[in-house]
C-alpha cells in the first residue's frame, strides 16, 4: 500500500511540474488570432482627402506599436524580461491581452468589426469612442 502511495505522488508531482511550466511558457508568448493579423492604419483627414497612418501591426506572434519613424514591439523589446507575463482573450470578434513586466501592466482590447476594420477600445468604461482602424 505504501509503495502504490508513493507511485501516485511521484506521479502527480511528474505531472504537476510539466504542466506549470507549459503554463510558464504560454504566459511569456503572444497569439494573436488570424483575423487581426497584419497592419492596422488610422484614417486622418478632411474634405473627401484621407490619409492613413499605420498604428498597430499584428504577427503570428507578436504585436507592435508604429510610429512615423519607428515602431515597438512586445516580445522583441521585452526579449530580456523574465518576469514578462501575457493574458490573452481571443473570440470571433474580439481580442484582448495585457503583459506585464517590472510591475507594470498594460492592456488592448480590439472588436472586430469587418475583415478591413477593427475598433481599438482605448477608454474602457468611459464616454469616449473606440479608435476605428483599417486594414493596410
Amino acid at each position: 500500500m505504501k509503495k502504490n502511495y508513493i507511485l501516485l505522488l511521484t506521479v502527480l508531482i511528474i505531472f504537476s511540474c510539466s504542466s506549470s511550466e507549459e503554463n510558464n511558457s504560454k504566459s511569456k508568448s503572444l497569439n494573436p488570432p488570424s483575423w487581426i493579423q497584419g497592419t492596422w492604419a488610422q484614417k486622418y483627414g478632411s474634405n473627401g482627402s484621407y490619409t492613413y497612418q499605420p498604428t498597430f501591426r499584428f504577427t503570428k506572434n507578436d504585436f507592435c506599436v508604429l510610429s512615423t519613424n519607428s515602431s515597438i514591439c512586445i516580445l522583441e523589446s521585452s526579449n530580456n524580461a523574465t518576469d514578462l507575463k501575457i493574458d490573452e482573450t481571443t473570440t470571433d470578434s474580439e481580442y484582448k491581452f495585457s503583459f506585464s513586466t517590472k510591475g507594470v501592466t498594460t492592456s488592448y482590447r480590439f472588436i472586430k468589426i469587418s475583415n478591413s476594420k477593427i475598433e481599438h477600445d482605448i477608454y474602457s468604461n468611459q464616454d469616449m469612442p473606440n479608435m476605428e482602424l483599417f486594414k493596410q
